[in-house]
């Protein structure tokens, strides 16, 4: 990974924005892609325009003047891997869990966590989506696409408000503080080594999801521990 910042900082400003914008591209729409691959493909990318810059050639030149349709091509060139949905969807449990464990709830609904991932997951993709299509144009090409996301956005919405007014006890399970307080402390640490592995560019992805689990996990601790000693005092 080292070899791709020290790569990236040789890259003239005008190549540099060039690969940034193709690469910020490439990477919100590969949520369907092996992180790894794609970050070996922007690697092989990077070298690609390194090489033809030292030929006097400009990153332009060497991938044309729509880059949107270089970067197209290159995702399309990417094995889809259905199963990084699913990674995708662990995360968003997990923090889902954790912003539980902050509201020092005792217990788990199964059926309303299965059904607020799921909606976060979607929405996240759908997020992902957007500030893809942003990167080379500063709105949303057509009214079908406008149409097509306010109605996406409706029925999340519709599904999380009937989650949320529905009165059942299905898949109800406890909750014990100290193991949960455990893995969740494990899982922030990991996150965060995990975090700080990555290459710079990388992190902006990230970031609010670190941001959110520590912010959890103080919640949590001031709901389980410090507010209930408070109130014995």
């Amino acid at each position: 990974m080292n070899n791709i910042q020290n790569a990236g900082h040789q890259l003239y400003i005008e190549n540099k924005e060039y690969y940034q914008k193709l690469a910020a591209y490439i990477r919100y729409g590969s949520w369907l892609k092996s992180e790894s691959e794609v970050e070996d493909f922007l690697y092989e990318v990077r070298e690609d325009i390194l090489d033809a810059q030292k030929r006097g050639v400009s990153a332009e030149d060497y991938f044309g003047k729509n880059p949107r349709t270089s970067a197209d091509e290159l995702l399309a060139s990417l094995e889809n891997k259905w199963l990084e949905v699913l990674k995708i969807f662990g995360i968003v449990t997990s923090t889902y869990l954790f912003f539980l464990f902050a509201t020092a709830a005792n217990s788990i609904n199964i059926r309303s966590m299965l059904i607020q991932s799921i909606v976060i997951t979607v929405a996240t993709l759908i997020i992902f989506t957007v500030l893809k299509k942003r990167i080379y144009t500063k709105q949303m090409s057509t009214t079908k696409s406008r149409v097509k996301l306010v109605l996406t956005v409706l029925a999340l919405g519709l599904v999380t408000v009937y989650d949320l007014t529905a009165e059942t006890m299905i898949l109800i399970i406890p909750l014990p503080y100290f193991p949960i307080a455990i893995l969740f402390i494990i899982g922030a640490l990991a996150g965060t080594i995990y975090y700080f592995k990555l290459p710079k560019e990388r992190r902006v992805l990230w970031q609010i999801g670190l941001v959110a689990v520590w912010s959890a996990m103080i919640m949590g601790v001031a709901n389980h521990i410090i507010i209930p000693f408070l109130a014995n005092v």
